[in-house]
């Protein structure tokens, strides 16, 4: 799936990595939501891709340790927005 998303997809995606049980590359993140709004990040971030991977930040265990499945995540996404 990843050369294949649009530009918003790409920005949940990115923005999902905030939410990994691993070492946040804040650089990366910055660097390529860098072109974007800040209040269209926040909106983003806060309305779509927090309430699809918060669960990875308060489980004991998060099962997401370095990336989210794109497609998963992206379905996710699309079921908030409805």
């Amino acid at each position: 799936m990843g050369n294949s998303l649009n530009n918003e997809e790409r920005l949940y995606v990115t923005l999902s990595l905030i939410f990994v049980d691993n070492a946040i590359d804040y650089d990366y993140i910055a660097y390529m939501v860098k072109n974007y709004d800040i209040k269209y990040i926040e909106d983003v971030l806060f309305n779509y891709v927090a309430p699809a991977c918060y669960f990875n930040v308060i489980s004991p265990v998060p099962p997401v340790c370095y990336f989210f499945d794109e497609e998963q995540l992206l379905t996710e996404i699309v079921k908030i927005k409805s």
